[in-house]
């Protein structure tokens, strides 16, 4: 139904992603011209072709940083398109229903969030191989992007199917019906697995703001690789915890998990800063370790140590407010009832 693509938040999304893709491609063609440079001297002699090249490289890399910067914003649009349109859809609560009712909108969704991922550590390689004397890390760096043409156009592919596939005149269904009665089977009170989730979510998370200190003072890989791991269990984690544990204690009911209802005002819309907070660590998380172990192909220490130690803080601050934004709903829910979880014990 190509009317949907008039909806604003719907053409936003599409355009951006279109927007994303075409200019990733084209910077994909000067990559696979890098890459074919291999058998020639390497780029950063002096030949003129090369210095031409390197320079064309440098302007293109410069406009798929705004690319990337704003597939991260694709992520947003995917959402808010979604939670709009639940207003137009009979039976759709939040922007579940509006998923759960187009073709592939899970999919969708965790192919935007990975690509997004993907661009973020993307811009963690290229401001390190910006600062840099020598572009030592060009050819790895086109390599990377020739790598994520492909994933833009899926994510693109799966978007237009979604929004051509929507039909508003239905009934959808509310995340009450489909999603509450599947969550409490797997992680409802009486199997214990909320409380295990938050506390693994929050102690991995404390342990994370931890090495993230500490490689604030010691220049050490098992910093950084400890706090990639530990990162990805945080993160990994949070989401039943949130479902199963935080969003209960938010809406007042042990069966109420839906995580797009904390989108809401009724719910403080406490989802945006907390999925935002999520989002932000684990790049943010990985990305010492990874610009350690491209520290060893280039031989330099200075710079990715720099670079380690920026991505190390921020993280700690986004971790902060992980933490915060969970264990916060939690124990307002406590200090009102008395003590007693939402779960009754």
């Amino acid at each position: 139904m190509f009317e949907n693509l008039l909806h604003p938040t719907l053409l936003a999304r599409v355009l951006a992603g279109v927007a994303a893709l075409a200019v990733t491609l084209f910077a994909a063609s000067v990559g696979v011209r890098v890459l074919r440079a291999r058998s020639a001297p390497p780029v950063g002699t002096h030949s003129e072709v090369h210095i031409a090249l390197e320079r064309r490289a440098e302007l293109v890399a410069t406009l798929v940083q705004a690319a990337m910067i704003f597939q991260l914003l694709n992520v947003v649009l995917s959402i808010a398109a979604a939670d709009r349109l639940s207003r137009s859809v009979v039976g759709a609560m939040c922007a579940y229903g509006v998923l759960d009712l187009g073709a592939s909108g899970f999919v969708m969704l965790c192919v935007s969030v990975f690509s997004a991922l993907c661009c973020a550590l993307w811009l963690a390689l290229h401001r390190y191989d910006l600062a840099l004397p020598e572009a030592s890390l060009t050819r790895v760096k086109f390599a990377a992007l020739v790598g994520l043409g492909p994933l833009l156009a899926l994510d693109l592919a799966l978007t237009v199917r979604f929004a051509l596939s929507l039909d508003l005149t239905v009934v959808a269904s509310c995340c009450a019906s489909q999603l509450d009665p599947a969550v409490a089977a797997t992680l409802g009170a009486h199997v214990g697995a909320p409380q295990v989730f938050f506390g693994v979510a929050v102690s991995a998370a404390l342990v994370s703001m931890a090495l993230a200190l500490a490689q604030q003072r010691h220049d050490r890989v098992t910093l950084s690789h400890g706090l990639a791991l530990s990162t990805l269990v945080a993160v990994g984690a949070a989401v039943p915890a949130v479902m199963g544990f935080v969003a209960p204690h938010v809406y007042g009911s042990p069966l109420h998990t839906c995580p797009f209802c904390l989108l809401h005002a009724d719910a403080w819309g406490i989802g945006w800063p907390l999925f935002a907070a999520l989002f932000a660590a684990l790049p943010l998380g990985l990305a010492p370790a990874l610009i350690h172990t491209l520290s060893r192909i280039s031989g330099e220490r200075e710079h990715a140590r720099l670079i380690e130690r920026d991505a190390a803080r921020f993280a700690l601050y986004a971790l902060a407010a992980v933490v915060l934004l969970e264990v916060g709903p939690v124990l307002r829910y406590l200090v009102v009832s008395g003590g007693v979880t939402v779960f009754g014990h």
